[in-house]
């Protein structure tokens, strides 16, 4: 038996080639990852409980702006046959999603005062905010589902009502329901630099 040196050489050069792309790619990866920490640092993580207040004061051009307070109220757990018969009068987009019975929707209950010498659109203030969970990583957009005007007025305070689908299964798959809603779900005002949460116990609709 010969030895095939032409073949070990080839062999060398491929392993040689390998570690060279990794070893660029991990130089790649490292100065991305400094670099996005260096225009991103950590954020501030500020948390609103039931009975609390949080201020909150938008500034987007052409979209809102505003001066308010928020505290979350409550937030109720309904089957896709509940929400039906209670909130049937509207045009829940959430609603279309799916057909599966077993779907749950989350209804969030805040309060909003108006601190400033404007008028402010419910509307445009909510269409931002994003529901959000630990638990499983589950987030989704919001929709206002409250009666009634959309406008608060310098110095009043009004209460809105806020559904959105979600998803309870993790990649455990035991028991998911009843441990999701033991665990807390945010409303997000803001992300970043500053994440401002809005924090929920979960009720089920009896």
């Amino acid at each position: 038996m010969f030895y095939n040196d032409k073949k070990t050489v080839k062999e060398r050069n491929r392993t040689v080639l390998i570690w060279l792309v990794a070893g660029i790619a991990l130089i790649i990866w490292i100065a991305f990852t400094i670099r996005v920490n260096a225009a991103f640092p950590n954020k501030e993580i500020i948390v609103c409980h039931s009975g609390e207040w949080i201020d909150y004061s938008p500034n987007i051009d052409g979209v809102i702006n505003a001066d308010v307070s928020i505290s979350p109220v409550s937030c109720t757990m309904y089957t896709k046959d509940d929400l039906q018969k209670k909130y049937g009068d509207y045009n829940l987009c959430f609603l279309s999603d799916s057909l599966n019975p077993e779907i749950r929707y989350l209804v969030f209950e805040i309060n909003i005062r108006n601190n400033g010498k404007e008028p402010v659109n419910a509307n445009r203030l909510t269409s931002y905010y994003l529901y959000s969970t630990p638990y499983n990583g589950d987030y989704n957009a919001l929709e206002r589902i409250t009666d009634g005007t959309t406008d608060i007025n310098p110095g009043e305070t009004k209460t809105f009502e806020l559904c959105t689908l979600i998803r309870e299964k993790d990649a455990v798959m035991i028991n998911c329901h009843e441990r999701y809603v033991k665990s807390d779900v945010y409303i997000l005002l803001t992300q970043y630099p500053m994440e401002r949460r809005l924090v929920f116990s979960i009720s089920e609709q009896e």
